[in-house]
């Protein structure tokens, strides 16, 4: 921490490191973000609980300052995985579909891209099917029941 600390202090930073504090009021992660992170050697997420962190860490400690959007949460711990889970995604090999990245729910320019359908192989769902496990619920049910 000392030594990220003297960075901003004239120091040069490591241009190979995003130390990235997840706030309320930050920029709203984008497309762009996620590219740039997964082009780096390494992205440190700083998150606050409660109330936040100390004003000195955003300006001392921290490269940037981002949100995931409008939500009151406990902590930054939620933002930073979903940040890192969309990052992970650009990363070669980390989906074993090189493909499966070009086909994104968002475009570059963070509008909703429609979805392919999804078709399950699932076993078909018949009537007798439903009334069978919802007997099986019942009688489950009902013993636990009477043995209380």
């Amino acid at each position: 921490m000392v030594m990220a600390l003297g960075a901003r202090r004239g120091k040069p930073r490591d241009p190979k490191t995003a130390i990235v504090l997840l706030i309320r009021g930050g920029t709203i992660v984008r497309s762009e973000d996620r590219r740039r992170y997964s082009q780096l050697e390494r992205v440190i997420f700083i998150c606050g609980r409660y109330e936040g962190v100390d004003e000195r860490v955003a300006e001392h400690l921290a490269t940037e300052e981002i949100s995931i959007g409008n939500f009151v949460l406990s902590g930054g711990e939620l933002p930073a995985m979903l940040v890192i889970d969309a990052v992970a995604r650009l990363i070669p090999g980390a989906l074993g579909n090189e493909a499966s990245s070009q086909n994104e729910s968002f475009s570059g320019d963070g509008r909703l891209v429609r979805e392919h359908k999804v078709i399950s192989h699932e076993p078909r769902v018949t009537r007798s099917s439903i009334i069978r496990t919802t007997r099986g619920r019942r009688s489950i049910a009902g013993g636990a029941c009477r043995k209380s």
